[in-house]
């Protein structure tokens, strides 16, 4: 049967209209809007450790301006946190709440709010930190007018230009307090130094100084003198909070001082005209103990490298005799810089005199464990009986009859046992800053008979 030239007609119109159908919705489905692409931030905020803080993150455009509302999340109790946002190229990171005090214990005492900017273009995973140094180049990286990168790179060298810690090898939001390796470390002995024993209030106000290049330098040499004097007491409160922490030494903090004092109070270039300098080394030191090594001052403002000493000085265990001290180190590109640090005698422990005894921190003569600043006990009568105590002990006194004691004691330095009068000591040792030195160790049953023991003041040239 044939087809009339109507139906192919219609058939033909049929058809027609299903593929334009098709296509219209086919039209429609590339029209649908494509969701924005996520990617994830993740961080740790620290002073000292945030806990439970707020982080608020906002999205920044190319000319780092805010775009749009932030976004929010709460970090654990170690100050990390974790949120998706938007595809950025550049994000402010805000963070307010409660930290760990690292350098005298405790909580603080009020909350605080610490900021930090950061590249995070073409990352999926981007992993950004909020520490003190971050916070002090924030401001300097938004108000310039320079590319992103460059103004980072300027502000993170003037802030720890002021701080007297030469450069850092990677951005401060890679930074944590207890990473490893020297930038770590920096971090870590900044917050300290920033921190002290002040209280929070003043720690936000010392670092709005630091912002504005203010006049910070008498703030933060004060600083440093508290921790210097109470070292042990940061350490174990640095290891509570991580056993794993480069605790700052003392050396660690005499260097700092010593950039912030070949520094402007803004964080300018050093005011020495020597390339290398070379200061701290003692006149005299007494035998058998360890001697910081000297600081090391770069004018460039970069820290010292590759340093070797050119001495025969034992450091960890001077011995009897006189040393030049000199030493050759590279400053960033100046290489092969040499300097001279003195001259330096080592006398034996009855040479104990006062100005020794003044740079040897109040230690007790003859005795070097690390926790002989604990032991102190200048203006307290020494025991004269059966005495239980968890540390040993170092006591000051003018004049005595006897002294009596199974175990061993010292006295100026030198270890004795059992009985000795006055004179015994006076024939052998001799008196130190006008008295006695007495280090008697920890123990159930601490028994020293002293007889006729006059209590002394410890002697001022002793602080």
């Amino acid at each position: 049967m044939s087809t009339s030239p109507l139906k192919l007609a219609l058939a033909a119109a049929f058809v027609l209209a299903l593929t334009f159908t098709f296509s219209c919705s086919g039209d429609d489905s590339s029209n649908t809007p494509t969701p924005p692409r996520k990617e994830k931030i993740s961080g740790v905020s620290q002073k000292g450790p945030f806990n439970a803080a707020t982080v608020k993150i906002y999205r920044l455009d190319a000319s780092k301006k805010k775009i749009g509302d932030s976004v929010e999340v709460k970090t654990d109790g170690e100050g990390k946190f974790e949120i998706e946002i938007e595809e950025a190229q550049y994000i402010s990171i805000e963070v307010t709440g409660d930290y760990a005090n690292e350098a005298k214990g405790g909580q603080s005492e009020i909350p605080i709010t610490l900021y930090a900017v950061a590249d995070v273009s073409n990352k999926d995973n981007a992993n950004v930190n909020i520490n003190v140094f971050t916070h002090l180049e924030y401001e300097r990286v938004l108000e310039s007018t320079k590319a992103f990168d460059v103004a980072k790179r300027e502000a993170q060298n003037k802030v720890l230009g002021a701080l007297g810690m030469g450069e850092i090898n990677v951005n401060s939001e890679a930074l944590s307090l207890f990473g490893s390796g020297q930038d770590n470390a920096k971090l870590l002995t900044a917050s300290v130094l920033l921190q002290a024993n002040r209280e929070t209030g003043a720690v936000s106000n010392l670092l709005r100084k630091i912002k504005d290049d203010g006049d910070f330098k008498n703030e933060l040499l004060e600083g440093a003198e508290w921790v210097k004097t109470h070292i042990s007491t940061v350490e174990q409160n640095i290891k509570n909070l991580n056993p794993n922490a480069q605790v700052p030494s003392v050396n660690d903090i005499n260097n700092i001082v010593a950039g912030i004092n070949g520094s402007s109070s803004s964080g300018g270039s050093s005011s020495s005209s020597e390339p290398l300098s070379c200061t701290g080394l003692p006149s005299r030191w007494i035998m058998n103990i360890p001697i910081d090594l000297p600081t090391l001052l770069c004018s460039n403002g970069s820290s010292a490298s590759d340093v070797t000493w050119r001495s025969t000085l034992n450091w960890s265990n001077p011995e009897l005799g006189t040393y030049d001290v000199g030493v050759a180190a590279n400053c960033g590109n100046n290489v092969s810089l040499t300097a001279s640090c003195g001259t330096l005698s080592v006398l034996p422990p009855g040479s104990l005199t006062c100005d020794i005894q003044s740079q040897l921190n109040t230690v007790c003569p003859g005795v070097t464990q690390n926790y002989w600043k604990t032991a102190i006990k200048w203006n307290t009568a020494p025991p004269t009986g059966p005495e239980s105590t968890t540390q040993d002990a170092c006591y000051y006194i003018t004049s005595f009859t006897s002294l009596n004691r199974a175990d061993s004691y010292i006295v100026n330095g030198k270890s004795y046992k059992d009985y000795k009068t006055q004179a015994d000591i006076d024939d052998d040792v001799g008196k130190l800053d006008g008295g006695y030195y007495i280090y008697i160790t920890a123990g159930n049953y601490i028994w020293l008979s002293i007889e006729g023991a006059v209590l002394g003041t410890k002697p001022a040239c002793a602080n």
